[in-house]
């Protein structure tokens, strides 16, 4: 009887031992393979420079000495990236870069558009580094969704819930000058 109590507390322990050995490695795993995918993400279609906004929101950021930082989002089940900036003239302008290879260089589409004040927005899609560009620019700050359809791509983006402070603050600090 002492011989089966002993054999069953030797193999309950075993049993213990290869369970927590078990999670241990799923709990591992499951910690690389969240590391490994917050890596691509920054880094996604070949960027480099990016570290996180509010990695909550998935928003991501880049500074760039000598020029203005731009945030971009990744929506990489669907194939794209979506960036905004600013310019020199205190225009926002909007990215959506496909993960499509296209032909360097070649323009596919261009839309002007003249608003009632006689602002004028341009909607370009283009070939840049090997990948399709979409290309908007907007006179304010945009805060609504941005979506659209070009050619074969779709795209969606929240802009509402985007944080574009630091594009504010970087374009203020560019364009003062002391007295």
């Amino acid at each position: 009887m002492r011989l089966t109590t002993s054999r069953t507390l030797l193999i309950a322990t075993f049993l213990f031992i290869v369970v927590t050995i078990i999670i241990s490695a799923a709990y591992s795993y499951q910690t690389v393979w969240r590391a490994h995918s917050k890596k691509e993400e920054l880094t996604y279609m070949g960027s480099q420079g990016w570290e996180w906004y509010n990695e909550a929101l998935r928003l991501q950021i880049k500074y760039v000495e000598g020029e203005l930082p731009a945030i971009r989002k990744v929506y990489s089940n669907d194939k794209y990236a979506a960036l905004v900036t600013i310019s020199d003239a205190g225009r926002f302008r909007g990215f959506i870069f496909f993960d499509s290879p296209c032909q360097e260089g070649s323009v596919i589409s261009e839309t002007r558009y003249h608003s009632s004040s006689g602002e004028e927005s341009v909607d370009v899609l283009h070939c840049l580094r090997g990948k399709f560009v979409f290309m908007k620019t907007w006179p304010a700050e945009p805060d609504q969704n941005w979506r659209g359809d070009v050619g074969d791509f779709s795209f969606e983006v929240e802009l509402k819930d985007w944080d574009l402070t630091p594009l504010k603050r970087a374009y203020y600090k560019s364009q003062a000058t002391l007295i």
